[in-house]
């Protein structure tokens, strides 16, 4: 049991820091830039959060095995970084929250842009982060089915798998 616990604590820490972190990063590129295909790109992220997580299981079960790392903890840490309902989620709040001339006014002073998020964007943004890092923890932490399809090795369970299988 101790080994689940730790193994979900593991996946449900970095998942989540790494989803909200890039996830926001993201937002904010859509939010600060003016670029040509910026509202298709909101498009296209609305569009994969209506696709279900299940539908696209077989394909990524697959390339998985392929690759050979099946009882790889990290495979259920990486997709969680692109979470498209956190991204469109983050948006939201900062084309509601972030007056551009802050950003505007940092750039002119000699900030570079990792600068700008890291130091005036993120500190803007704690409600947001701290919401969806709960969301994104407790929805990592109780995730069943990817965790029973991908590790099969007992050490590499997590609680919830573990839970399931008494």
């Amino acid at each position: 049991p101790f080994t689940g616990l730790l193994n979900s604590f593991i996946i449900s820490t970095c998942s989540t820091i790494l989803n909200v972190y890039f996830s926001s990063l993201t937002a904010y590129a859509i939010t600060a830039y003016e670029w040509k295909l910026r509202e298709a790109f909101s498009g296209m992220i609305i569009a994969v959060m209506m696709i279900p997580t299940t539908v696209t299981t077989i394909g990524f079960y697959q390339m998985v095995y392929k690759l050979g790392l099946t009882n790889n903890l990290s495979m259920l840490i990486i997709p969680a970084i692109a979470s498209p309902m956190t991204v469109f989620f983050m948006r939201q709040y900062l084309q509601a929250n972030l007056a551009m001339e802050i950003v505007q006014s940092a750039r002119i002073d000699g900030a570079g842009e990792f600068r700008i998020f890291n130091q005036i964007v993120v500190p803007l943004m704690k409600p947001a982060i701290a919401t969806q890092a709960i969301f994104a923890y407790v929805g990592s932490w109780n995730n069943l089915f990817m965790p029973l399809i991908l590790l099969t090795d007992k050490s590499k369970k997590t609680l919830p798998v573990m839970v399931s299988l008494l």
